[in-house]
């Protein structure tokens, strides 16, 4: 590539202006990371010392920035709070024993660098609620690295998710379990000496999240939150109810809004709160939500060949993973909003599914990816979701997505 990088005049023309967004983001992340960007940008032609050919690329890119009106330099921040109808990008850091907690977490958070790893928080437009993430059981090292989607999405909305490792035992022993200890450490740790503690919203708007064994976990832990005043909203993917003892009783005795999801495949019939099983969602005493995969199996939230569990079981839809996220995402929305998006409330009806987003040009280069479950679902042939919801006392209703 010629040694001088020519920018040429701005253009109208859409395509060229999606080019300059991306480049602009990809230029942001290796501003970031310039000690790994060599290799790239040797790839593209470029010689000699990455920072300054990194330096000379933004400067090119911050001269054709004007023709393309709302694009942001890569030094700007937006002036608007995240949130599920106006999203930005995401950054997670890896915190451990050094750091005060009993072990490994991972944190996600809203963020505008194009590179996530360390990415710079977000701060100064709006304070955010917590999300508690618990993994489920799976013997493979680091899973709860595997759980992506979510968090990232919920980060990408205006949420900060903790995601602490656990044992994956048997959540069945309540309060006493090294898991249960884990997962509120890491909540007390992330309100009490995390760096950008002072960005979160008061303890009540915190959400718990839990695939599995970890959704029942989940449930312990919502449950020690509530008699704190401490807790919005609970969601279960996929949480195996169905095994849980006669004694103690289920951790369900919740007085705020719930949702539960699970597949109709054969790995999930621990899960299937449908038949007999259905009363299983009277017990909470708030709004209630589920949500039914048809032919769904228990790992399908995983990309196929992401984790090594589950690889026997797979269902036909590819669209578990990125609804899933979906679903979460406009729940916890809904009834446990960011902090100057109380209007979430009335713009996420009842189904879940959001309005079209309404984005400005400079909302646009942030957009990219999100919600893509809800987009897909509507031209799938082989995928079929079913949502039904109880507001108490007498509110219900109900939707089916996709193949019906």
């Amino acid at each position: 590539m010629d040694d001088d990088l020519e920018v040429r005049g701005g253009t109208d023309d859409p395509r060229t202006q999606a080019d300059v967004l991306e480049l602009l983001r990809l230029a942001r992340g290796l501003a970031r990371r310039p000690e790994g960007a060599g290799a790239a940008l040797g790839e593209l032609g470029f010689d000699g010392d990455p920072r300054a050919r990194i330096e000379r690329i933004l400067a090119a890119l911050r001269d054709v920035r004007a023709p393309v009106t709302g694009v942001l330099d890569p030094g700007e921040s937006p002036q608007w709070q995240p949130s599920v109808l106006a999203p930005v990008f995401y950054g997670h850091t890896d915190h451990g024993t050094t750091d005060g907690l009993p072990g490994p977490v991972r944190v996600f958070y809203p963020s505008v660098d194009g590179s996530p790893q360390d990415a710079q928080m977000l701060t100064g437009v709006g304070r955010y609620p917590v999300v508690l993430f618990l993994h489920g059981q799976c013997a493979e090292p680091e899973h709860y690295l595997k759980w992506d989607l979510v968090p990232m999405q919920l980060a990408r909305s205006g949420y900060v998710v903790v995601v602490p490792k656990l044992s994956s035992a048997p959540p069945f022993g309540g309060a006493a379990g090294a898991d249960f200890a884990a997962a509120t450490s890491a909540l007390t740790w992330l309100r009490t000496q995390w760096e950008h503690r002072a960005e979160l919203m008061p303890r009540p708007m915190t959400g718990v999240v839990g695939h599995s064994w970890g959704a029942l976990l989940g449930g312990v832990v919502a449950e020690h939150l509530q008699s704190q005043g401490a807790i919005s909203a609970f969601a279960s993917l996929s949480g195996g109810w169905l095994e849980w003892p006669p004694n103690p009783p289920r951790p369900l005795d919740l007085d705020f809004a719930t949702l539960f999801a699970w597949g109709t495949g054969s790995s999930d019939l621990f899960s299937q709160l449908s038949g007999p099983a259905t009363g299983i969602l009277a017990q909470p005493r708030g709004a209630v939500h589920h949500v039914v995969f048809r032919d769904g199996e228990h790992f399908d939230y995983f990309r196929e060949g992401s984790t090594t569990c589950g690889r026997a079981f797979r269902g036909p839809c590819s669209l578990m993973r990125p609804l899933a996220a979906d679903f979460v995402t406009t729940f916890l929305s809904h009834y446990m909003p960011p902090q100057r998006w109380n209007a979430l409330a009335a713009l996420i009806p009842h189904s879940l599914v959001p309005p079209p987003l309404d984005l400005t040009p400079q909302q646009e280069f942030f957009a990219g990816g999100h919600l893509t479950g809800f987009e897909a679902i509507q031209t799938a042939r082989t995928c079929s979701v079913t949502h039904g919801w109880h507001l108490p006392p007498f509110l219900r209703g109900s939707i089916v997505l996709g193949a019906g």
